[in-house]
């Protein structure tokens, strides 16, 4: 069976870069659930975050937030490059890099509880964080050269 390179991401780990075989029951074993949901990546289209759809009803683990959609993530998520076709491919070199920029600004830190007295705290800082990021430019520095990577590859 054909492998993937995705990005998989515990919470309060550093993401892993990993090779998976291109099966959706495999894939679904590192999110660890009973449902996946697959949410676009705000940044590339391409991407799809999966994560576990019932995670926050069991109040899993904070991972990353995503103040693009005023959300967290919780619990496992595996990082995938969808193609036109709706298949799962492997994520580009750059697609990863990106991403890990991405997280390394946005990952809850080893006893950020997002379900405690401090959670509406945390949100409120990664919003805060996110339009300082995007007044300095840096997101859109992100967002534009995926953009560009994207341009480029279907020329």
């Amino acid at each position: 069976m054909e492998t993937i390179k995705v990005l998989y991401k515990q919470p309060y780990k550093d993401c892993e870069i990993i090779e998976v075989p291109n099966d959706f029951s495999e894939i679904k074993k590192l999110v660890d659930c009973r449902t996946v949901e697959g949410v676009t990546f705000p940044l590339d289209r391409n991407v799809l975050m999966l994560i576990d759809d019932d995670g926050k009803l069991e109040k899993l683990d904070g991972n990353f937030f995503i103040p693009e959609y005023q959300d967290c993530t919780v619990g496992n998520c595996v990082f995938v490059q969808v193609d036109e076709d709706g298949d799962f491919t492997s994520l580009s070199g750059h697609q990863i890099n990106k991403i890990k920029k991405y997280l390394k600004h946005f990952s809850l830190a080893d006893g950020e509880d997002l379900w405690g007295e401090d959670g509406l705290y945390l949100i409120a800082k990664n919003i805060k964080k996110y339009e300082k990021l995007m007044n300095e430019g840096e997101l859109w520095l992100i967002k534009g050269s995926l953009l560009k990577d994207n341009l480029q590859a279907n020329l």
